[in-house]
């Protein structure tokens, strides 16, 4: 089990975080970029523009169309390694490992929005102290480090499947209302906020799959031809793709989304341990070190952006891309190395 945990961090986190570089440095213009400053002000609700953590899905329709089932991969992942315990329990073990990494680097990363704002010449001071607290509760994160959103998604559904468990509701009732609700968040514009609402629901939905079949692994193998089968059919005849933190229907069917990225979950964890060769060496670090990558990573890219803005940059360009990926190579091994989180 230990073995398989860290092939799924390995395989996991060199996916996340050097194509999340790369997407980051390459989805924004200049006009996203003043969209990502204006959308986090108490005066402009309008605009939703945050990251959707590591993939970003407006840009690279390629990751929509490989990848849609990347961030319900997390989720069905922490679901196949839950353990029952107690609420109490599990509020202080998350508290420990997901609130406060998101506490800390979200404070970090609103320094390094404050450090933009004055960039480029915004004193206003509501931007500075007040925007935060709004964004927190709007979207479950704050400008600079948005990816994090993630941790407190993660944290609250544990909480709510261990009370689920605790209370025996059975597995199909969860997954019926989990499914409906994150449905209706998608459907109806006015509960699109607070933004968690949604990701929560649909991350329970996986985050519950996963748990499920994690002790039917082998009935799930003697089919695996079958379920391959349907993966391949669905994505040439009816491609969907849902950005899971905004819980919004990019293209295809909410549901039919669901039941491929469910497939596809189940496909890429058979090949993953019936060819361990893909546990190659240099995953081997990056997965075993994954939570400072991923609270990291973001801040690296986010400071490349300001310096550049500094000097004068209105678009993306290729110095500044090369900046955020060298210094992401360099900087988060050493912090792995040095933090401790």
């Amino acid at each position: 089990m230990k073995q398989l945990r860290q092939r799924y961090n390995n395989l996991r986190f060199f996916i996340q975080e050097y194509i999340s570089i790369i997407n980051h440095c390459y989805s924004q213009n200049v006009s996203k970029r003043y969209f990502i400053r204006q959308c986090w002000r108490i005066d402009d609700p309008s605009y939703d523009i945050l990251s959707s953590a590591w993939i970003s899905y407006e840009v690279l329709d390629l990751e929509n169309f490989l990848f849609f089932f990347f961030m319900p991969w997390f989720f069905f992942k922490a679901g196949m390694f839950w353990k029952m315990d107690s609420i109490k329990n599990v509020v202080v073990k998350g508290y420990c490992r997901l609130l406060k990494p998101f506490i800390i680097f979200s404070i970090i990363g609103h320094l390094c929005f404050c450090i933009r704002l004055f960039v480029e010449r915004d004193y206003n001071w509501v931007h500075y102290v007040l925007s935060p607290f709004k964004a927190l509760l709007r979207y479950g994160c704050v400008a600079g480090n948005e990816p994090l959103w993630f941790l407190l998604s993660l944290f609250v559904i544990r909480v709510l499947y261990t009370l689920c468990a605790n209370y025996k509701i059975h597995f199909v009732i969860v997954l019926f209302v989990t499914a409906l609700v994150g449905f209706l968040c998608n459907l109806y514009a006015p509960i699109t906020e607070p933004r968690y609402l949604g990701n929560v629901s649909t991350g329970l939905f996986f985050f519950t799959m996963g748990n499920w079949l994690s002790n039917r692994t082998l009935e799930v193998d003697g089919k695996i031809q079958f379920i391959i089968a349907i993966t391949l059919i669905l994505y040439i005849v009816y491609p969907s793709a849902v950005d899971l933190f905004y819980n919004k229907v990019l293209y295809g069917s909410y549901f039919i989304w669901m039941i491929h990225s469910v497939l596809c979950i189940i496909t890429i964890n058979y090949l993953f341990r019936r060819y361990p060769m893909i546990d190659v060496v240099g995953l081997k670090y990056v997965g075993r070190d994954s939570m400072i990558y991923f609270v990291i990573h973001r801040l690296i890219i986010y400071s490349v952006q300001s310096f550049f803005i500094y000097l004068g940059y209105d678009e993306i360009n290729i110095p500044e891309f090369w900046t955020a990926l060298i210094l992401s190579i360099i900087i988060l091994p050493l912090a792995a190395k040095y933090i401790k989180v």
